[in-house]
């Protein structure tokens, strides 16, 4: 996975000269998607920012993910930082209609990072009432 840089979108018009980010501002982003070197796709993904200090910083992270066949969408509370970002596949459309499951975004650097995706088929089976 290759980053673009995120750009921040200043939603929130209280801001604290002490920190870049305020309550409701956004961070979004389009990245590039690659397995065994070949680029498969990409994503767009937005940030929330729905906490600050003196609390945790937390965000809320929602992504499309594009790859032949379709798209996968995702959700996650995450932190800012090299910590490992836990998904959850929340749905898909084409080859990727009717899956769930979750996934693990591990950042390297500010510029790569690897996603890992286990998906589950959310068909119902059976005729059962």
């Amino acid at each position: 996975m290759v980053f673009s840089p995120f750009e921040l979108v200043q939603v929130n018009n209280v801001r604290n000269p002490n920190f870049p980010f305020s309550l409701g501002d956004e961070t979004v982003a389009h990245d590039q998607l690659f397995s065994h070197g070949q680029r498969v796709g990409d994503d767009a993904i937005t940030n929330v920012i729905v906490s600050l200090p003196p609390d945790a910083v937390v965000v809320l992270t929602t992504g499309v993910f594009r790859l032949p066949g379709g798209s996968i969408a995702v959700q996650a509370l995450t932190v800012p930082g090299p910590a490992h970002k836990q998904l959850a596949v929340t749905g898909g459309t084409g080859s990727y209609a009717n899956v769930g499951g979750d996934g693990t975004l591990v950042e390297f650097d500010q510029f790569h990072g690897k996603l890992t995706l286990h998906l589950l088929s959310l068909v119902a089976r059976g005729g059962g009432s």
